[in-house]
């Protein structure tokens, strides 16, 4: 199951090349809706192959990490709360904890042998 990070629109991270920034909290009912990021943040650069042309523009002017979140939305027709996926491309970035920019992911354990 992939991890699933509720998100407010001015603590998020990517919030400057989203599409749908400030659409979070979506208060319904003084109740708040939050965006969902699925799996966290993206950190590796996406194979380019894979994107459609539409993507591969909005790869090229915010960056090559995407990042996937649902974003709610008020469907007034039905009056409920549905969320709607979205892709957000951005540049790389580091977590405040981490003291290197070296890319983990290459790191191997050593063999105990």
């Amino acid at each position: 199951m992939a991890a699933i990070l509720a998100m407010r629109c001015d603590k998020c991270l990517v919030k400057e090349t989203c599409p749908r920034f400030g659409s979070s909290p979506l208060m319904i009912l003084n109740h708040p809706h939050l965006c969902q990021v699925i799996g966290g943040y993206g950190r590796i650069p996406i194979d380019q192959s894979i994107l459609s042309e539409e993507s591969k523009q909005s790869s090229a002017q915010n960056g090559p990490c995407l990042t996937i979140a649902e974003v709610p939305t008020y469907d007034e027709d039905s009056g409920k709360v549905r969320f709607v996926i979205t892709k957000i491309f951005h540049k790389p970035f580091l977590n405040e904890r981490e003291r290197s920019d070296y890319p983990v992911h290459l790191i191997y354990p050593k063999s105990p042998s």
